[in-house]
């Protein structure tokens, strides 16, 4: 696991997509064990680690999921096929990961663990 916060940064970047179907950076999925690793390798601002798994949670997950009930419902009442919204869903959910990731890089890394006090 990375130890520098614009590696963390760069890795979940690229990574979001897997905040799709409660993955394994969605921490209301299995999430919270890959923070759990993650807080113990290095010592990361609480503020950041926020930040970086809370990307992916709303962007990916709450936003674009069709697990979601609201956005079945959507679905649903428009008679939208799920192929089609993901198609849309996916690029989109992807680059605005991306550019919180890249706002987070310049706005929250070097906080440090004494951010609080």
């Amino acid at each position: 696991m990375p130890t520098n916060e614009y590696v963390v940064c760069i890795l979940f970047a690229a990574l979001s997509i897997l905040g799709f179907f409660r993955g394994p950076l969605t921490l209301y999925g299995c999430g919270a064990a890959t923070l759990g690793v993650l807080s113990n390798v290095a010592n990361f601002s609480v503020p950041f680690l926020f930040c970086v798994f809370t990307i992916p949670a709303t962007t990916v997950n709450v936003g674009s999921c069709i697990t979601q009930s609201w956005i079945a419902w959507g679905l649903a009442y428009t008679k939208v096929e799920s192929r089609d919204y993901l198609k849309l869903s996916i690029p989109f959910a992807y680059i605005t990961s991306i550019l919180l990731y890249i706002l987070t890089a310049l706005t929250v890394t070097g906080l440090g663990p004494e951010w609080f006090a």
